[in-house]
């Protein structure tokens, strides 16, 4: 049983050395579209006709916050493109928007 323990000791440890790789990578990769401005490929719009931030509450949390961070490339897209766009604004609605995610 010692052995087995130590051995499954062993496991975990190499398994989370992977995840923490992979989340690393992932983290890297996300960056690199918000760095671009590019959206995130395979995600559905987040904006409606009429510009309003949608993201949906059925899905797991950790799409939710990707669905986010699609809205604030878009905001910050806009923003760079039209600099009549209000700072001041832009930051206000992104502030109500994370809001509105934190308290669902």
């Amino acid at each position: 049983t010692v052995l087995a323990r130590h051995m499954l000791d062993d496991t975990v440890s190499e398994n989370l050395k992977y995840v923490a790789l992979l989340w690393g990578e992932f983290v890297t990769e996300i960056r690199w579209f918000w760095d671009q401005g590019i959206s995130l490929p395979r995600m559905p719009p987040t904006l409606t006709a009429d510009d309003m931030a949608h993201v949906d509450m059925d899905a797991c949390h950790v799409y939710q916050k990707l669905q986010l961070l699609n809205i604030c490339i878009r905001k910050k897209k806009l923003a760079a493109a039209d600099p009549s766009i209000d700072r001041a604004q832009l930051e206000f609605d992104l502030t109500l928007l994370l809001d509105a995610q934190r308290s669902s």
